[in-house]
């Protein structure tokens, strides 16, 4: 495995807050707390001695901190969510060459605002798109996740947790919304069925004294959708990483979403997970491989 660091995919002095390669491999999307959104070119962050611009665009059409950057399946559209309240969903709008307002290098690409949605009450921490691309879920401080299309200004759903939704994941298999919910005592994973927006399922053992002060909680389903990788977890007093195996049917009909598996080695709470989006073929057999990241700042696979 190689691992690379580009030391220039940077936003200054500010806190890189959420990365996302676009679909085709072609750009990787950065928001930062210094309010910006960033889409750089793929090729020279795998090759830095490939010729041309690094950095393709930048933009800050949002007036507090990004926390979350999200390309759409197809890579047409890129969601941002951010501190000011909004989530938008950006369009590419050409190529061109000029040097915006209060920057020093030029942007060979313009993406401009496709859609804003208002609706959250407060931050907004993350935003997920469904595996067709025709739904986007937002979650925030607020406790609810909203439901938006690119259709309407307007959500097509409301979901209202337990405390700050603090990250959200659809089902590959397009029968659930995630979302790791924290509020107060209470600490949760909860499942809510797509066809009828019911809640199925809501998990607290695994999370029972874990932490408050993990900023974000970004959980990942396996490209299969039979395991869901939660974070901030806790077992005897450690902190891991908690898989919640798929059960079969609805709950009422003896479905289980058990955690038979932890992830564990860890100092400090995990707060992201997320799995290669393909079943890898290893040893003779398929595989899944998840990557854990967490508040001590270390990466395992």
């Amino acid at each position: 495995m190689k691992i690379n660091k580009p030391e220039w995919v940077s936003h200054g002095e500010s806190p890189i807050y959420s990365i996302h390669v676009r679909p085709n491999n072609s750009r990787l999307a950065t928001g930062g707390a210094d309010s910006k959104v960033k889409i750089w070119n793929m090729q020279c962050v795998v090759d830095e001695n490939v010729p041309g611009p690094k950095m393709m665009w930048a933009g800050a059409h949002h007036n507090g901190a990004v926390n979350c950057v999200r390309w759409s399946p197809c890579g047409t559209y890129l969601a941002t969510c951010s501190d000011d309240r909004t989530v938008a969903v950006l369009k590419f709008a050409g190529k061109f060459d000029y040097v915006p307002l209060g920057q020093k290098e030029a942007n060979p690409e313009t993406w401009e605002v496709y859609r804003q949605f208002q609706g959250h009450e407060n931050d907004v921490l993350h935003c997920a798109w469904n595996g067709t691309g025709s739904m986007l879920a937002s979650s925030g401080v607020d406790n609810f996740i909203f439901v938006w299309t690119l259709e309407s200004q307007a959500p097509i759903k409301r979901l209202t947790a337990n405390g700050m939704v603090k990250g959200v994941a659809w089902d590959p298999i397009g029968k659930y919304l995630a979302a790791q919910a924290t509020g107060g005592e209470e600490k949760s994973a909860n499942l809510w069925r797509i066809r009828d927006w019911q809640l199925e399922m809501k998990s607290t053992v695994p999370f029972n004294g874990a932490p408050d002060e993990t900023m974000f909680l970004r959980l990942c389903w396996s490209p299969d959708g039979q395991q869901l990788a939660t974070t901030n977890a806790f077992l005897k007093n450690k902190p891991v990483a908690a898989l919640l195996d798929r059960g079969t049917g609805d709950a009422a009909n003896g479905g289980a979403w058990e955690n038979s598996t932890n992830m564990k080695g860890w100092t400090a709470p995990v707060t992201v997970a997320a799995y290669h989006p393909r079943l890898l073929y290893r040893n003779d057999q398929l595989d899944l491989v998840c990557a854990l990241g967490g508040v001590e700042g270390k990466l395992v696979l």
